[in-house]
């Protein structure tokens, strides 16, 4: 009687590659993997247990690198990724130089031609911001969290990520200076998108609610009133701005913002539209909370978690 296994190696790919996809379950090499000897030289030996990958830490990120070195590019295909490359959680003391330059040899050495979801999470331990410089073309990424950092396309040469769609910028300390101007950075990362969430600190100095404000203005005039600045692709901002509690102006100002879009929200919108901006002021032990630069910040465990979640529901629905 025939039996999975006797089944032939390009039709158990087939059935494997679906079993890879659904991470919720558990990753293949601890799932499927350990069945039995054949099914785990088979998955190696075709590059699903690379697929969908999720590191955590340098010392593990670091390994994974030097393992697909040794493969054939064709075995380096990797369709959804999950970085998180330091954190306090893991007493993980890399440094920002180390860890951008670790992202940038992953992102350099996987096979990337089908790489759909990216998530990078880097604990913020400084004034600085990271910016990573995309050192390779992603062209079917639609999915990009990134939380901690920003990254950017080189001026130079062909647009790294030309379907990007949905962009997730989290734990800002505002922007870098020259990186400033939210509508140009988008520009440059994603002139597709479609819609875009952001979590920063204090951000009144910046000009992202004035931005955003003609954003939303111009999406309720259909752009015949208000041009705006960002891609015309994009249809909905979400935004949790977290300030300082000594800082009332900025207090004042970002809860007006607030109650402002929530209201013209419920009383403008169609049954079932989708409204064009939504603003959050996020309070301590919200997922959006953006901590102080020195703050212990005790819900980053937890923050880590929802970040591997949110990357697993969104590589099942990408698959």
């Amino acid at each position: 009687m025939a039996t999975l296994s006797s089944l032939p190696n390009e039709l158990l790919i087939s059935i494997f590659s679906y079993v890879a996809a659904d991470v919720r379950q558990g990753h293949i090499t601890a799932t499927l993997s350990p069945v039995c000897s054949s099914f785990h030289r088979l998955i190696q030996s075709s590059g699903l247990d690379v697929m969908y990958t999720y590191l955590r830490g340098t010392d593990k990120t670091q390994k994974f690198l030097d393992l697909v070195r040794k493969r054939d590019m064709g075995l380096r295909r990797v369709d959804s990724l999950l970085l998180v490359v330091a954190g306090n959680e893991d007493n993980d003391t890399a440094s920002y130089a180390l860890s951008l330059s670790l992202i940038e040899a992953i992102l350099s050495t996987i096979n990337t031609s089908h790489l759909h979801t990216l998530f990078i999470h880097v604990f913020p331990r400084s004034n600085d911001v990271l910016v990573l410089r995309l050192p390779v073309a992603l062209p079917a990424l639609a999915d990009l969290h990134l939380s901690g950092l920003i990254a950017i396309s080189p001026n130079e040469g062909p647009l790294c990520t030309p379907n990007l769609e949905r962009v997730q910028l989290l734990c800002l300390h505002g922007l870098p200076s020259e990186h400033r101007n939210l509508p140009r950075l988008i520009h440059n990362l994603a002139p597709n998108i479609t819609r875009l969430n952001l979590s920063v600190r204090s951000a009144y100095n910046l000009d992202l609610p004035k931005d955003m404000l003609v954003f939303r203005r111009s999406v309720m005039s259909h752009g015949q009133s208000f041009p705006h600045r960002f891609p015309p692709s994009l249809r909905q901002i979400v935004a949790s701005f977290t300030c300082e509690p000594r800082d009332t102006r900025a207090q004042s100002y970002l809860t007006m913002l607030a109650a402002s879009c929530t209201r013209l929200n419920k009383t403008s919108l169609e049954p079932g539209q989708m409204p064009a901006l939504v603003v959050v002021q996020p309070r301590k032990g919200h997922p959006e909370y953006v901590p102080r630069r020195g703050e212990e910040d005790q819900g980053d465990v937890a923050y880590v978690d929802n970040f591997v979640r949110t990357w697993k529901n969104v590589s099942v629905l990408q698959a």
